[in-house]
């Protein structure tokens, strides 16, 4: 009997040590920068930002200096912030006073502190080579390796 009530008790230990880790609290760091982009009139866009930090931390944008509102529900007129805190864009709009081109940047905040990440472009195909501070990048989607993520932003709590 003895021996049986140990064996029980064995796992649910393991589950406590490793939850234990996660404990200790710390700031928020970017973990994936977001990358300077330009892409086509009407093509979907992301901005990556994802980071680490305990409690986990919540992410803002922000286009030249101003803070980004992303949309809950309607994603076509304004971008959607995901899950791990990527800024993504249906089509990206370019109309006078509601273009989404600009200079970029994430902040990843909790009660511990805050992170901000690099800046990064987003410019239509067309406007951006005539522009020579902008450096031209392929935008290609990649697949990226299945891994847990520890990221759970507060607004999809």
């Amino acid at each position: 009997g003895e021996n049986n009530r140990y064996r029980f008790l064995l796992p649910f230990s393991f589950l406590l040590l490793g939850s234990r880790s996660r404990s200790v609290e710390f700031a928020p760091q970017i973990l994936d920068h977001p990358s300077n982009l330009v892409v086509r009139k009407d093509q979907p866009a992301t901005l990556n930002c994802r980071a680490d930090g305990n409690p986990a931390p919540t992410i803002e944008w922000y286009r030249n200096g101003k803070y980004v509102k992303p949309s809950k529900e309607d994603a076509t007129s304004q971008p959607t912030l995901l899950p791990d805190g990527s800024l993504f864009f249906l089509r990206l709009s370019q109309e006078k006073g509601k273009s989404d081109e600009g200079v970029y940047h994430c902040l990843a905040r909790n009660r511990l502190g805050k992170a901000m990440s690099k800046n990064a472009s987003l410019y239509l195909e067309g406007k951006a080579l005539k522009n020579p501070g902008v450096f031209a990048t392929v935008v290609t989607f990649r697949k990226k390796p299945c891994s847990p993520q520890h990221f759970v932003p507060s607004l999809f709590l």
